[in-house]
């Protein structure tokens, strides 16, 4: 009788999981609200830029208070909320638009803190993640459409750009791009690449409430001479291949390429050894502390995985892809690249069971 009442409790616990943030027909009184589309207060947030200061590190040392924030915050108790916020020196509001109302959490100490956006109306268990939305051009507007027409149950967006900091992160891993030549560690303003920030607590406790949700993370890359066809680089954080052809990122691969029309060089995929063919650049996250976390690494911080666990999925894409979202995100659908993409997502990530008609 106990064991049967064991499996019963763990039952309703897992299909309590599955369910949407705290979802309300209408928004609480005591937050308060503002009247813009997500996409458009989101650009408008400041965020420091490259060179702008010694580190972040100061910054983690609220994750504490940050942390107890976001789980009042999931669980939707709004009384207490206000206070939490304030205890992690954020502010908790309600932003309304066309698409419904969105919770936001945002620093208000020194904007070096990641905004979180938590749906909760949210149809598809999913969540977006924007760490570079300076240096990623147009990952803003994609991560805000995804909330508002995919149906994400969260999005968290950095404060800051990824060069913002001149300290180093002591993470696994190399990078040229806050330099004029040759590589050095990451910065620890990129967050993708530190595990001592508070957009890494974020995804911690978001992916650890939503335990079957897939966390996406949207980056940007310029166009290669060596692969001028390709425009999307699908990424599980893994750094071996595979022959596994049910793959989410085969799976999502092979959606976005229908979509697109245009050849399969358009979107190809890390895991997938015949997609070396195409020529395309190696951006495969295997030094993304997000990818190692999700998919079940010893530390995430250090050392990557061979492979991926299906939660996680990072995208590279071009101008081509990031500059349609940039011009239709009010209205993504009627862009044809857009559309292709929110399909292929839609697809491969199916509603929350009763959330689409």
């Amino acid at each position: 009788m106990t064991e049967l009442s064991d499996k019963l409790r763990a039952l309703l616990l897992a299909s309590l999981m599955l369910l949407p943030t705290a979802s309300l027909a209408a928004p609480p009184e005591n937050l308060g609200q503002v009247s813009e589309p997500l996409a458009a207060w989101l650009i408008a947030r400041p965020r420091p830029g490259a060179g702008s200061i010694d580190s972040l590190f100061g910054d983690f040392a609220r994750v504490t208070p940050f942390r107890a924030m976001l789980k009042t915050a999931i669980a939707g108790d709004w009384k207490v909320l206000p206070a939490a916020a304030k205890e992690a020196r954020y502010k908790a509001f309600v932003l309304v638009e066309e698409t419904g109302w969105y919770l936001i959490l945002d620093d208000t100490m020194n904007g070096l803190g990641p905004t979180v956006v938590l749906a909760p109306e949210a149809r598809r268990d999913l969540i977006a993640e924007a760490p570079h939305p300076v240096f990623d051009g147009e990952t803003v507007q994609e991560t805000a459409v995804f909330v508002t027409h995919l149906g994400a149950r969260a999005a968290v967006i950095a404060g800051t750009h990824r060069c913002a900091a001149t300290r180093e992160t002591t993470c696994s891993g190399k990078t040229g791009v806050c330099k004029q030549w040759g590589k050095a560690a990451y910065r620890d303003s990129d967050v993708a690449h530190n595990t001592e920030s508070l957009f890494h607590a974020a995804h911690v406790e978001l992916t650890s409430y939503w335990p079957q949700a897939v966390a996406v993370s949207i980056h940007g890359f310029e166009k290669r001479a060596s692969a001028p066809e390709t425009w999307v680089v699908l990424a599980d954080g893994g750094s071996a291949e595979s022959a596994d052809t049910g793959s989410l990122t085969r799976r999502l691969r092979d959606q976005l390429r229908a979509g697109l029309a245009e050849g399969d060089a358009r979107v190809v995929a890390c895991d997938d050894a015949a997609d070396r063919r195409f020529g395309y650049p190696r951006l495969c996250a295997t030094n993304n502390v997000q990818g190692r976390h999700v998919n079940g690494g010893d530390d995430a911080c250090r050392n990557g995985v061979a492979h991926g666990n299906g939660r996680f999925l990072h995208i590279e894409q071009t101008r081509d892809i990031r500059d349609a979202f940039a011009a239709s995100w009010r209205t993504p659908y009627e862009s044809p690249v857009a559309k292709a993409v929110l399909d292929a997502f839609a697809h491969t990530i199916p509603c929350l069971p009763g959330r689409c008609p």
